[in-house]
């Protein structure tokens, strides 16, 4: 639940910058050169790039931001790295500080909204990485009043359709689906999926830096909430092709293609991460985080996970498929990972592998095993279902 709730306002991976938000027109394009450096994840290229950028700007919220942003996305890509968490904390108190300013600033107002809301939705995510959950509600928040103030503006940016489309989007959800959180979700106003669908389209398909952010959450969506893997892949093949060295869109373009059925082209994706991961010293014995490298054992999780799949369900390989399991339930030991979506999906398949080759106990234990398990609504139907009776491939 913990997860779910702070994904709530998980808002974007970069900041977009136009030049209607962001005035200042060199400002604008060394910022866009420091997006393109995190999204290429050279997180330190992108580091000293912007840290420059702080000094040239000593009162603009913008630099102090991307580089709290920068960080972020390399801590994101392996749980495990704490390395940066008081400097992204301090990153973002800079920014909140610098971003006072344009408050009353006259025609800053909407510059001024956009970087307290940013600010405080990646402050909620990293307090909830830290397991600080009374300072990540309380981050949370302090989104109302910019969530609010931010509405006003959708239509004249690209980045408001994004930020409403996605608030409107998960809010909606999450009173449909998780109605724990329902009476913490009564600080917002109230969502529509199909208006945050809209949006976040909306945003997409018009030609700015948005196209990424829009382009990630409507994937992600498409792939995992609504179950429409074709759209999903639109989305995720354009950010792996724009991106080819970010391993997190390779990773997500692969998911697309083996959720779309096509296996061979998937497989080949998540071997080639694969190859990549154990060409590195001590692959298979240590946490290989993102301090060295951008193929983390923490990305490998679902690496595996999804080869299992690709042999289960693309060559019923029953035995190839267990393999892989046994490799992503490694990683995670690796990554000390202890709870993940993924691990409750590696534990249902087991149980799906044991049903097929008509080992019933089995299966009945593994899915038992589910309903203990951090799982999303999908695999405890399905959980319940293999309970009652065997289940199939089909299922």
């Amino acid at each position: 639940m913990k997860t779910y709730l702070l994904l709530v306002f998980w808002t974007l991976f970069a900041l977009p910058l136009t030049a209607q938000l962001i005035p200042d027109p060199y400002l604008l394009k060394e910022g866009h050169q420091g997006l393109d450096l995190i999204y290429e994840m050279k997180f330190d290229a992108a580091e000293a790039h912007l840290a420059g950028l702080a000094r040239a700007y000593p009162e603009h919220p913008g630099p102090p931001f991307l580089r709290a942003l920068n960080r972020w996305w390399q801590t994101y890509i392996s749980m495990s790295t704490r390395a940066y968490y008081d400097f992204i904390e301090g990153q973002l108190d800079e920014s909140m500080s610098r971003n006072e300013a344009l408050e009353e600033a006259p025609g800053r107002h909407k510059e001024y909204v956009f970087f307290q809301f940013m600010a405080h939705a990646l402050e909620a995510r990293l307090f909830a990485y830290r397991g600080e959950w009374f300072s990540a509600v309380n981050a949370a928040r302090k989104l109302v009043s910019p969530m609010k103030a931010s509405l006003k503006y959708v239509g004249t940016e690209p980045e408001f359709y994004m930020l409403a489309g996605l608030y409107h989007y998960y809010v909606a959800s999450y009173h449909e689906f998780y109605p724990v959180i329902r009476p913490f979700l009564s600080f917002f106003p109230d969502g529509d999926k199909e208006k945050g669908l809209a949006e976040m389209v909306q945003a997409a398909n018009t030609t700015s830096i948005a196209q990424v952010e829009a382009g990630f959450f409507l994937g992600t969506i498409y792939l995992d909430e609504i179950g429409q893997p074709g759209k999903g892949l639109k989305q995720t093949q354009f950010l792996a092709t724009r991106y080819p060295s970010n391993t997190k869109f390779e990773l997500e373009y692969a998911r697309a293609l083996v959720k779309a059925g096509k296996y061979a082209q998937g497989e080949a994706r998540l071997q080639a991460m694969r190859d990549r991961y154990i060409s590195q010293p001590g692959f298979g014995t240590r946490n290989i985080n993102s301090l060295e490298s951008t193929t983390t054992s923490h990305l490998m999780i679902q690496v595996y996970h999804y080869l299992a799949r690709v042999r289960l369900y693309g060559q019923q390989d029953f035995e190839g498929a267990r393999f892989f399991l046994d490799q992503s339930d490694h990683m995670a030991k690796l990554a000390a990972v202890d709870e993940s979506i993924y691990l409750t999906g590696n534990v249902y398949l087991r149980g799906l592998i044991a049903d097929e080759q008509g080992e019933r106990e089995a299966a009945r234990k593994a899915y038992r095993r589910v309903l203990d398990m951090e799982a999303n609504e999908t695999y405890k139907t399905l959980a319940k279902a293999g309970l009652s009776r065997p289940l199939t491939l089909a299922d």
